[in-house]
């Protein structure tokens, strides 16, 4: 393991953990304003808690040698299984998913959180060892068969949106694996018909999917909201939110009786729809500072990319780029109704200490690779 005196803190990326901290403070101002008047009115404590020991975390994990977890991959991914496992065996099951395991001391956890970052590593660490045959069949065929079982059991839970952003993560990790452009092209010939083979059965199929399938019926709420108005009406009103904040929003806590957010008409609004609250409160600067904050943390995780001192180092930093990156866009896009409701959380700014303390976790991972930069020759 590398020792501490061998980093140089000129090398510190702190303009990439100051930034994650803003978007964090942001998303608790936003979070108290969102539950402010109900039951829940106390969670933004617990995001400071949250925030507070995810900032010690990161801090921690920037110091530890990310090789470490590259030697040991094997345990990475059968930690990451197990706990997604256990998810299924003994969890705690809400809403009809099963996705929380309740641990002594550390209390009520989303493995499935953590499990982006278990992933983000393992990848990492099988493509850069596979990097000389990234083209070959067999080792594709290896890669695939081993990302199928965690991506197999999250799906169980079911937790649709966290294994869709799991796939984008694991497709943008083996394309900055440099795999050939004919399989690229190969896969979108495939990806492409099948898109519109599946619409094309599912609305030729409707009544019978809708009635089997509730993402099915998400999708079709999607394409004709009027037909499935039950289950298009929070993305109409975080819509209505969004557009009724304006230029500079109605401001924190206000207590305005035309607001979408004080009528209720927002729910699970700290959490998949706290874009609607960013909206309508702080407005369109306000909304546009979240997404400018967001995209230095990619732009920066793409240059540690860029400077990493090897492969497997590059591929943390790109894989992290494209959790954030992704996850962003989704959120944003099923809160501003271009997309069905998948129920992801804003990183850094969704209510969530799952999510907030592996995003911080995966934050110190890319410092550490950003601490090695001076060691690349």
């Amino acid at each position: 393991m590398m020792h501490l005196k061998k980093y140089r803190i000129q090398q510190y990326s702190f303009l990439f953990l100051f930034a994650a901290i803003a978007l964090s403070v942001f998303g608790i101002l936003v979070i108290r304003s969102a539950t402010a008047g109900t039951a829940e009115a106390d969670i933004y404590t617990r995001q400071i808690m949250g925030l507070v020991i995810g900032v010690v975390c990161a801090g921690i994990v920037s110091l530890i040698d990310y090789h470490l977890y590259i030697r040991l991959f094997p345990l990475v991914y059968l930690v990451c299984c197990g706990l997604l496992l256990a998810v299924l065996l003994i969890g705690e099951t809400h809403g009809g998913a099963t996705r929380w395991l309740v641990l002594p001391v550390l209390g009520q956890i989303q493995p499935s959180e953590f499990s982006k970052i278990f992933l983000i590593l393992f990848w990492a660490a099988l493509l850069s060892l596979l990097e000389e045959h990234i083209n070959k069949v067999w080792a594709l065929a290896l890669i695939l068969a081993l990302s199928a079982v965690p991506l197999f059991l999250i799906v169980k839970e079911p937790d649709l949106s966290t294994t869709i952003t799991c796939a984008l993560i694991f497709v943008t990790m083996v394309y900055a694996a440099k795999i050939s452009y004919k399989w690229i092209a190969g896969v979108l010939g495939v990806i492409i018909p099948s898109v519109g083979v599946f619409f094309w059965y599912l609305l030729s199929h409707e009544e019978e999917l809708a009635e089997k399938y509730y993402m099915c019926r998400r999708i079709l709420a999607f394409l004709k909201p009027s037909k499935y108005a039950d289950l298009y009406y929070q993305q109409e009103n975080s819509m209505m939110a969004i557009g009724s904040g304006g230029l500079t929003g109605k401001g924190l806590n206000n207590t305005t009786f035309e607001s979408v957010k004080n009528g209720n008409f927002l729910s699970e609004a700290q959490t998949d729809f706290i874009f609607a609250v960013v909206g309508e409160e702080l407005g369109f600067i306000g909304s546009c500072a979240v997404i400018a904050l967001m995209a230095i943390l990619v732009l920066i995780c793409l240059n540690l990319a860029r400077k990493a001192p090897d492969s497997a180092g590059r591929l943390i930093c790109c894989g992290f780029a494209a959790l954030l990156g992704f996850q962003t866009f989704i959120n944003i896009c099923v809160a501003t109704g271009m997309m069905p409701n998948t129920g992801i959380p804003l990183p850094f700014v969704s209510y969530g200490l799952s999510s907030l303390l592996s995003i911080f976790i995966g934050v110190g991972v890319v410092l550490n690779v950003g601490l090695q930069r001076s060691l690349k020759n």
